[in-house]
């Protein structure tokens, strides 16, 4: 087995471990050519592909003046074939 096959061995193993799937919605712009009025419309991009969501959080609770508040980070893994552009939109349902 070469390099490639040991990596998409790998890959078919990490996906695996993905007990979800997600719907990317991209927004993008678009020229009406009779108004002359440029429109933000949403396209799907991906739709049911499986996926991993891992949330965990980020330190310690901070309690301001008036309330508490605690990070989290949220990560979503994907084939590495993919891509989501910055600004889309990520609906995961597992």
């Amino acid at each position: 087995m070469g390099y490639t096959g040991i990596l998409k061995a790998a890959a078919r193993a990490i996906e695996y471990t993905y007990t979800g799937t997600c719907t990317v919605t991209e927004f993008a712009e678009t020229l009406d050519s009779v108004t002359h009025i440029t429109r933000t419309e949403p396209t799907v991009t991906l739709k049911g592909q499986p996926c991993r969501l891992s949330h965990a959080s980020a330190g310690q609770a901070v309690q301001g003046a008036t309330s508490t508040s605690k990070d989290q980070v949220i990560k979503l893994f994907l084939s590495p074939e993919l891509t989501v552009k910055p600004g889309s939109e990520v609906e995961v349902t597992q």
